[in-house]
């Protein structure tokens, strides 16, 4: 049910967002990317920048593996730590 509200929300976000400029994501703390499986194919590729983050580094290289989009970045965040001393 929670993927299936994301996955609306985005659609309606993306539907709406102006053509000309970039939709930028950063889904935090995602983990084996069950969000993000739902979430990819609703966002328009060419002017979207998601950000997949998580503070394990085996997540972020499963889920490189799993979503080969160019449009995707993979990082590690710890969200109780300083976001911009992590490169955010």
């Amino acid at each position: 049910a929670a993927n299936t509200l994301a996955r609306e929300i985005l659609q309606r976000i993306a539907a709406a967002w102006p053509t000309g400029r970039t939709l930028r994501i950063l889904e935090v703390g995602a983990g084996t990317g069950g969000t993000t499986a739902h979430l990819l194919d609703r966002l328009p590729a060419d002017r979207t920048e998601y950000t997949f983050t998580d503070i394990s580094r085996a997540f972020l290289k499963n889920a490189r593996e799993r979503f080969p989009h160019p449009f995707l970045r993979f990082q590690p965040l710890d969200i109780e730590k300083d976001p911009a001393a992590q490169g955010f």
